[in-house]
């Protein structure tokens, strides 16, 4: 799921730098803020999100039961 997201998120990335060199005077500024603010997000996802790390459970008693080897 994690290539499918990063595949994803590459290729808008590759979109927004045709539609940012594309576009107008005018229009360069906004479209090069979207662009700057997809590929922050997307170093952030290499960085800190991969499959193994980010694990939702929102119940204690689970993850108490994984770390806690007294439980």
């Amino acid at each position: 799921m994690g290539a499918v997201r990063r595949g994803f998120t590459a290729f808008l990335i590759l979109m927004l730098v045709v539609v940012t060199a594309a576009s107008g005077k005018d229009y360069a500024f906004h479209w090069g803020v979207a662009l700057i603010s997809l590929v922050m997000l997307f170093l952030a996802d290499l960085m800190f999100f991969t499959e193994a790390d980010f694990q939702f459970d929102p119940f204690y008693q689970n993850w108490a039961k994984r770390t806690d080897p007294n439980y």
